[in-house]
């Protein structure tokens, strides 16, 4: 079902959840969490989990958060709020369950590890995408990526918050 469209039904289920998808529909995040929130039963549980990607911002070397600066502005202008993470425990909070539990966590990313293999793949595929738009040039992007081979490279680049 198309969340930004479809209908969930009204105090349906014990469990309503969703992981690193309202970044990609940021526009339609509130309604669809308004959406999520009705669908609970009473004494049910909303869990919710989105990134924040502003660590990358101020990550070394300068190759690296420079690509990821070209990257969350490209996101930006395509819809896609990977700064939604900050924002998710006060968003949750209106949804009248009470005072909610927030948790954020940092994740380690070393090269040639599983965290590094995702944002490979991930690059690979919205690459040449974010290059044609002028948000970063084909060199930053390869230099930056290549540090995903280092396995001496660790990062902070992101976080997730679950609420």
């Amino acid at each position: 079902m198309d969340v930004r469209t479809g209908e969930l039904r009204a105090n349906a289920y014990d469990l309503v959840t969703c992981r690193a998808l309202l970044h990609h529909i940021a526009e339609y995040a509130p309604e669809v969490l308004a959406q999520m929130a009705a669908a609970v039963k009473p004494g049910g549980w909303l869990l919710v989990q989105e990134p924040d990607f502003h660590l990358a911002l101020a990550t070394e070397p300068d190759v690296w958060a420079t690509m990821w600066k070209g990257l969350i502005e490209w996101g930006h202008s395509n819809g896609i709020d990977w700064l939604i993470g900050r924002k998710l425990p006060s968003m949750v909070s209106g949804l009248g369950f009470g005072y909610p539990q927030a948790k954020t966590d940092v994740q380690n990313i070393r090269g040639r590890g599983r965290g590094a293999l995702y944002f490979q793949m991930f690059f690979a595929e919205v690459r040449d995408r974010v290059v044609s738009t002028g948000h970063l040039d084909a060199a930053t992007f390869d230099a930056a990526s290549a540090l995903l081979d280092a396995p001496n490279y660790w990062t902070q680049c992101w976080m997730m918050t679950a609420v």
